[in-house]
């Protein structure tokens, strides 16, 4: 599909002019990097009459540290962020998980606010106006029905975002625009509104501008993706690991393990949280029955659908890989 020769474009340089077009202009979409937004548009799934790039909004722009924090623009590129030194240091799961969205030329367009707040992706979704026209519209068309599974009440299209379990492993902030009004928020809870959004035709009100880490010396950060090919291909599966050792005492060991690309938004897997953190503590577990329980968590709270060249079958097979980081988290403790 040709793109609409009457679509407007603006790049506004002031947070003032962004909020005020974004109120103001009829069926606008923000635009970062472009590249989720861009195919949408070309398939005929999303139709804005006006785009705001936010890429000459100083608010969104580069990366920013002091002694405790680390501050990323919503708009850095994936690529910039794959090869900062004070992110590689101190957050190596991050540059790592940026590392492997899709192929270098992608990276140096696409941007890390752009990778959180994705489309979430399906087979029946992510086709063309000609294709789509033989079948009824779905939840995130329009429609009352998800075609992955029709007796479902809701759409189960897939999030594929590399980069959210990390920033959520990582207990990350979000500093937001939300009805004109700048505010911080866990980015837990920001992916959590826009999945639950991207799954009917509802469209956000939330504008992105920066990611806040907090720097933590005792922390110990890894991230994990499995896909069919070893570049460009959406994961099959990803994991993302933040453990930090107290840092005095009477402070508790915390555990954060997240995947993602198995089901409609992340996965917190707090009940291998907890074994894996009283293993590390008492040993009371085995390393064995710790594995065993941590694929049973995540088969149970994984909501798989099909993919392309991929069966749901298939997929299950993949999430039996939470055991290596279980292994991995496990082997650095006892070797620290």
């Amino acid at each position: 599909m040709i793109l609409d020769s009457k679509l407007k474009y603006h790049a506004p340089k002031t947070m003032n002019e962004l909020v005020s077009l974004w109120k103001n202009t009829e069926n606008s979409k923000i635009l970062g990097g472009g590249t989720d937004l861009i195919p949408l548009m070309k398939y005929g799934v999303k139709d804005p009459d006006c785009l705001l790039s936010i890429s000459k909004l100083e608010e969104a722009k580069g990366i920013a540290e002091d002694d405790d924090h680390l501050s990323i623009g919503a708009h850095v590129t994936l690529e910039e962020i794959s090869k900062n030194r004070s992110i590689l240091k101190h957050f190596p799961s991050l540059a790592y998980s940026a590392r492997c969205v899709a192929s270098p030329q992608i990276r140096n367009t696409a941007t890390i606010g752009g990778n959180i707040m994705q489309d979430r992706r399906c087979i029946y979704y992510n086709q063309t106006d000609s294709w789509r026209s033989s079948i009824a519209p779905c939840f995130k068309t329009g429609g009352n029905v998800c075609h992955q599974a029709p007796n479902s009440p809701v759409c189960k299209a897939l999030y594929y975002s590399d980069v959210a379990p990390v920033l959520m492993a990582l207990e990350a902030e979000a500093i937001v625009v939300e009805k004109g009004s700048e505010k911080a928020m866990a980015v837990s809870e920001l992916v959590a509104s826009h999945v639950s959004l991207n799954g009917t035709t509802e469209e956000t009100d939330i504008l992105v501008l920066r990611f806040i880490l907090k720097k933590d010396a005792s922390s110990t950060n890894s991230f994990y993706k499995y896909s069919i090919r070893q570049s460009i291909d959406f994961p099959v599966l990803n994991i993302a690991v933040n453990y930090r050792k107290p840092a005095k005492d009477g402070q508790k060991n915390v555990l954060n393990i997240i995947a993602g690309a198995a089901g409609p938004g992340p996965i917190k897997l707090e009940e291998t949280e907890k074994n894996v953190l009283e293993h590390i503590i008492s040993g009371n577990m085995s390393l064995e029955e710790l594995c065993d329980n941590a694929i049973e968590e995540i088969t149970k709270k994984s909501n798989l659908v099909r993919e392309t060249g991929l069966s749901i079958q298939a997929k299950r097979k993949y999430l039996k890989n939470i055991v290596h980081a279980v292994k991995d988290l496990i082997d650095t403790v006892d070797r620290t």
